[in-house]
């Protein structure tokens, strides 16, 4: 099982778009995959499992009050997302996050979403283990960088979403400090409009900077597109609100190309 990531210290970037998306994405295509929703906001949560997120959740299993066994829940059905599709399960984010965060910023703990992954792949359930992590670079998203294999930071046209990554770029050295190693930053552009001519120049600036993956660290974008709000709407995931739309084949695309190059290695193979 690969963890992957996804922060960004800016909101509205298309953090959590990213997330719940890549996840059906790869249920999609038959792989098992667990959500850890760290984001105290619940938009994850919300989207799988409706607006009463379930009691104990997330912050109940990383302060050790519950085993994550019996606090996961059922998103998506396996073949909810299509014909031989997998499953989708979320631990939920709940309001003690906040607490909890308070707490491990006092004793510093930085391993406290390492120890819940690593139980959840020695159980052997699960193929993919996404994180949604807070839209800020706190205690939690340290946690959530030291406990990952991967890291994808999805950025916007704004300058504010580039500093994200510049303030994500110095966490995951804060953490490379005190770990000795850190896992890979990609970096994924998204609502990438073309219309504009601003466009090309923040996207020459991003692969001038990174370089386009895989060797360097720059991901396929994912273009603008209104399906992003409205299957929130409908608490669906683009894939479900409009399979043959752009904003779900952009992410399919994302998903295959770490399929592809060795970032994830999924029981699926990627599209042609």
């Amino acid at each position: 099982m690969k963890t992957i990531a996804f922060t960004n210290q800016k909101g509205g970037v298309g953090k959590t778009t990213s997330a719940v998306t890549i996840a059906a994405v790869a249920a999609e295509r038959g792989a098992s995959v667990l959500v850890v929703d760290l984001d105290s906001q619940g938009s994850a949560t919300e989207l799988f499992l409706g607006s009463d997120p379930p009691s104990p959740g997330l912050s109940d299993v990383l302060s050790g009050e519950a085993r994550w066994a019996d606090v996961v829940r059922t998103g998506r059905e396996p073949g909810a997302l299509g014909p031989g599709s997998g499953r989708v399960d979320v631990l939920a984010a709940t309001e003690g996050l906040t607490l909890f965060e308070e707490s491990i910023a006092e004793t510093g703990d930085l391993w406290a979403v390492g120890t819940l992954v690593s139980g959840v792949r020695k159980a052997d359930r699960y193929d993919l283990c996404v994180v949604d992590c807070p839209p800020a670079i706190g205690r939690l998203s340290l946690n959530a960088v030291a406990g990952a294999d991967l890291i994808v930071a999805p950025v916007t046209l704004s300058s504010l979403s580039m500093r994200g990554v510049v303030r994500l770029r110095r966490m995951v050295d804060a953490v490379e400090g005190a770990l000795g190693e850190v896992p890979r930053v990609l970096y994924l552009p998204c609502a990438v409009d073309a219309r504009y001519s601003e466009t090309a120049e923040f996207l020459g600036v991003l692969h001038e900077a990174f370089g386009e993956y895989p060797e360097g660290a720059v991901l396929p974008p994912v273009r603008t597109s209104s399906a992003a709000s409205r299957s929130y709407a409908r608490a669906l995931t683009a894939v479900e609100y409009r399979p043959d739309g752009r904003l779900a084949e952009d992410y399919r695309a994302v998903l295959d190309a770490l399929v592809q190059r060795g970032s994830l290695a999924l029981p699926v193979q990627a599209t042609a």
